[in-house]
């Protein structure tokens, strides 16, 4: 990958993310406190680990897998998390990725969201069949 700044590197989880929150519906991953504290955490973790451990194939593995950890531990889980992780930690971004396109993007993303769905008061019902044990 290369150390570009911006939009473009959130591209791919911000994708998944939209997959998520428009079409799951009320799924847990969908909920916007998973969806937004899923994002910024993990990319917490990966900027975090890329200046502690720098962009390495295994500190890429470690920042995934606290990513993974974090939204384990904070009841935020949301997958495409894992990918912003990654891209964080593989292209050294500084901390203002937290912010800018992370925070501020899954943000208007959810805001986009509340917006439609309030017009349309059309939430979708979870298409994810879950067997509770």
């Amino acid at each position: 990958m290369t150390k570009n700044q911006g939009f473009s590197l959130a591209a791919p989880s911000f994708g998944a993310s939209a997959m998520l929150i428009f079409a799951l519906g009320k799924g847990q991953p969908a909920e916007g406190k998973n969806a937004f504290w899923g994002q910024v955490l993990s990319a917490l973790a990966g900027v975090t680990t890329a200046k502690i451990l720098g962009t390495t194939w295994y500190a890429v593995a470690i920042a995934v897998f606290l990513a993974f950890l974090v939204m384990l531990v904070t009841d935020t889980f949301h997958p495409p998390g894992g990918a912003t992780a990654f891209l964080a930690c593989d292209t050294g971004q500084g901390w203002w990725f937290v912010l800018l396109p992370v925070a501020s993007g899954i943000g208007i993303m959810l805001l986009i969201r509340y917006i439609f769905y309030r017009l349309t008061e059309l939430i979708p019902e979870s298409r994810v069949e879950v067997e509770e044990g």
